[in-house]
């Protein structure tokens, strides 16, 4: 079959999921918006279309946070390289809605089955506390489903869905049965240098118990633009400050491959970001057989288990310490915490199991 994804960049969290569809013979395509700092194109490198006239006047205009969030192709070149794809099924992330529906119209006219993709739970369990939102997002699934006659897939665990035929699609990660001494205790961390993906929290949090335990810490981060710098610097000063040279390194704009030898290393991983939509990286530790730690704004929190992860509240410090504490005053019980997040990546973060929910839902 071919298969097309469009979304704002190609985010790591695809790669394991290019890599078994290829695998599986299938030819893949991405359609991109635009390129992240850290992007992998060895399997696949996605394809840009150019930017609308009329696009480029509104973004102008109104200037929004969002990174091309108003962006739209010109339809003709769109049509034009949709129709020489010919894609079977094609995969739509839900970002810039203008942007979403014109393509959305377009593989409707060349008769591609459409699967809408959005990192946030089936149920709309999210939206419930929120009337607005949840009125407006009701409608568009109404629209999405008898306008387009589409399916509505998300990455994210859930028991029940909105509607019957919307399901749900793992995530793909690498998968190792690691043997860690526990000799030295090493904690991970990985995101982009900014407020919302709560470093600094975790730093003062680890400068408590660091009083206390013995521990080392790397982090691994984003640092492109002006916020991420300040962000960083902000980060640098504290571990200054505090005297937590010797005990806390920071690696930024680490190649992605390089990663994964990080995970080798290290005994804890800690995601202290808030609302957080699907952290791919959480699931890779866990495929690595580390225990985990995430806050309970980060959508893959879903996949986290008792018996190897801690969920603490968002923004919380006592909580997240909490949660830090407790592996490293039960670092006797590693072992088992170790095999339980192995044997749950084997069983719901493998090819198999997305296999599985592909033919299920899809072919």
């Amino acid at each position: 079959m071919k298969f097309l994804f469009i979304a704002p960049r190609y985010h790591t969290n695809q790669t394991c999921i290019i890599k078994n569809l290829k695998k599986n013979n299938h030819k893949v395509f991405f359609n991109s918006i635009y390129k992240g700092k850290i992007e992998d194109y060895s399997l696949l490198k996605p394809f840009f279309l150019k930017q609308n006239l009329l696009s480029k006047l509104i973004e102008i205009i109104f200037k929004p946070k969002n990174k091309h969030i108003l962006f739209f192709p010109k339809f003709s070149d769109c049509f034009k390289k949709y129709k020489k794809l010919k894609p079977d099924v094609a995969f739509i992330r839900l970002y810039g809605r203008i942007n979403t529906y014109i393509l959305a119209i377009i593989l409707k006219i060349l008769k591609t089955k459409i699967i809408f993709y959005e990192q946030a739970p089936n149920d709309l369990s999210h939206l419930k506390k929120k009337k607005i939102k949840f009125f407006f997002k009701l409608s568009e699934l109404f629209i999405q489903r008898f306008l387009f006659k589409s399916k509505w897939m998300t990455p994210l665990k859930k028991n029940q869905f909105f509607f019957k035929d919307s399901f749900y699609l793992p995530f793909i990660v690498n998968i190792k049965k690691n043997q860690r001494s526990i000799k030295n205790f090493k904690i991970l961390i990985i995101g982009k240098f900014q407020k919302r993906k709560s470093i600094y929290l975790a730093l003062k949090s680890l400068h408590l118990l660091s009083r206390k335990y013995k521990f080392n810490v790397s982090i691994i981060g984003e640092v492109s633009n002006y916020e991420q710098r300040e962000y960083y610097k902000k980060c640098k000063n504290f571990i200054a400050r505090n005297n937590l040279r010797n005990r806390i390194n920071i690696i930024i704009n680490l190649n992605h491959k390089k990663i994964f030898d990080y995970y080798k290393r290290h005994h804890l991983f800690l995601l202290p970001s808030s609302n957080e939509p699907a952290s791919i990286s959480l699931l890779e530790a866990i495929g690595y057989s580390m225990p985990v730690i995430c806050s309970d704004t980060c959508g893959t929190r879903t996949y986290v288990k008792n018996k190897f992860g801690k969920i603490f509240r968002t923004n919380q410090l006592s909580s997240l310490t909490k949660a830090i504490k407790f592996y490293l005053e039960n670092k006797k019980k590693y072992k088992f915490f170790s095999k339980n997040a192995y044997f749950f990546a084997k069983k719901n973060l493998s090819e198999e199991n997305y296999n599985k929910h592909l033919k299920k839902n899809v072919f």
